[in-house]
């Protein structure tokens, strides 16, 4: 089942049924050996359960499907005997409080459990739990509304929101007369703000997944920055502020970006090494990723870790799959192995826990 919306915001709304509609709109999905449902969570929570979401959001035509209250839409996932839910929704309150929900009713989920999640959202506790097991970060401060609305470091710095996600409400300051006006824009998202050095050189994300032989770092991508990632790098708006159709599609441009990225040997083996220890560190299920920043001296610092994937065709963890020269690994293969690798988790659990 997709698990698709958003209570929180139109923004993350329209994001999760963009990612949904791109992942289960894949031509390439075996859909003989799986059975695609969709559960959609509106702005005013309810649910619906529609047979497609351009059903969901009345781009087909048809009229509205049954909208759900919260009790109801519980029994209706219980009665649909569900193998496993995929998470497409990207607020805090979908990537956590929704996932123990799927938790609580004893439904398989594809990725990261909820605890993993409300660590990598906030952004501050993740540099610390990293930072105490040994694993470079950029230094930083923590800022909190009514509290502490300064920080002491100097530019440049990176200021951005604890808990937002795709670049939203991220400044990069030059110079000190802008910090006010950064620091006032990020504590619009949240009322905790992480203020950061500015480390000057190469960007990279890698991403990691869990094999039965153990974990793989898949090819690492490289982004050609002129200073640090946007939320224009990552999802088109219009004037308004809404996503466009295309949304995804539009912000990946020709030559902004490089799979498998041209790393030294010794570069390489750094970021393995500091990524799978962060997947132990962080207690990750399935996949991790992580957003790098390389320094001169060919040091990397992990910026932030991204929990979530919605498996479609563009999707980061499925791009660098599918830049590994392995044909298990290609986009739609690993969604489908992932699939198959959380029902029988669960199916294990089962078998564990059953009386004699």
């Amino acid at each position: 089942l997709h698990l698709v919306g958003s209570r929180r915001s139109k923004f993350y709304y329209d994001l999760s049924v963009l990612y949904g509609k791109a992942c289960d709109g894949c031509v390439d999905l075996d859909r003989e050996r799986f059975e695609f449902h969709i559960a959609v969570v509106h702005l005013d929570g309810s649910w619906s359960f529609p047979s497609s979401l351009d059903e969901a959001d009345g781009s087909d035509g048809a009229l509205p499907p049954r909208r759900w209250s919260f009790p109801s839409a519980v029994r209706r996932l219980a009665e649909l005997d569900l193998d496993v839910i995929v998470p497409h929704m990207f607020c805090v309150e979908g990537m956590t409080r929704f996932r123990s929900l799927v938790d609580l009713l004893d439904i398989p989920l594809l990725g990261n459990h909820d605890h993993t999640i409300w660590l990598a959202t906030d952004k501050a506790i993740t540099k610390q739990i990293l930072h105490a097991n040994g694993i470079q970060v950029p230094q930083g401060e923590l800022l909190q509304k009514f509290h502490c609305e300064w920080p002491t470091m100097k530019v440049p710095v990176v200021v951005k929101p604890c808990n937002e996600d795709n670049s939203r409400g991220i400044s990069l300051v030059k110079h000190e007369e802008d910090l006010k006006f950064a620091i006032d824009h990020a504590f619009s998202f949240d009322s905790r703000v992480v203020v950061e050095e500015y480390i000057a050189g190469r960007e990279v994300r890698a991403g990691v997944i869990e094999e039965d032989g153990g974990l793989t770092v898949l090819p690492k991508v490289e982004y050609f920055l002129k200073d640090i990632r946007t939320a224009a790098h990552k999802l088109q708006t219009d004037s308004s502020g809404n996503l466009l159709n295309k949304a995804i599609v539009a912000a990946k441009q020709d030559g902004d970006r490089q799979c498998p990225a041209d790393l030294s040997d010794v570069l390489h083996q750094r970021i393995d090494a500091m990524v799978t220890k962060a997947h132990h560190v962080l207690k990750c299920r399935h996949y991790s990723l992580y957003d790098i920043r390389i320094d001169e001296n060919e040091q990397p610092f992990i910026l932030e870790a991204a929990f979530f994937c919605s498996f479609a065709p563009l999707s980061t963890i499925t791009f660098m799959a599918d830049h590994s020269g392995r044909d298990d690994l290609k986009h739609p293969e690993l969604f489908h192995s992932f699939l198959e690798r959380a029902a029988q988790e669960k199916s294990r659990e089962m078998i564990r826990i059953r009386p004699d």
